[in-house]
């Protein structure tokens, strides 16, 4: 089994598999969210931001949401997390 940190790592590349298992292995341990998920934040793919920007949303880390928000998500998520 891939640690946390792998994950961030193969998330980071692109696999958005290993996203959705860091989310899940995150939820064990909510005091890392912000170390897993700020990097992500910025990731290239809109795809990954969005989803990051929502997992924010929803564990009430504004910071992270800020941080994705700043780098581009799409308006339907944006209209999510603003009108919820």
């Amino acid at each position: 089994m891939s640690s946390q940190d792998d994950l961030l790592k193969k998330a980071q590349e692109g696999d958005f598999d290993s996203l959705l298992l860091l989310t899940a292995m995150t939820d064990l341990t909510p005091k890392k969210f912000d170390q897993y998920f700020l990097p992500l934040a910025s990731h290239p793919d809109i795809k990954f931001r969005d989803f990051v920007a929502n997992e924010a949303h929803t564990k009430n880390h504004q910071e992270v949401v800020e941080e994705a928000i700043k780098h581009g998500i799409s308006d339907e998520v944006l209209e999510q997390i603003k009108n919820p």
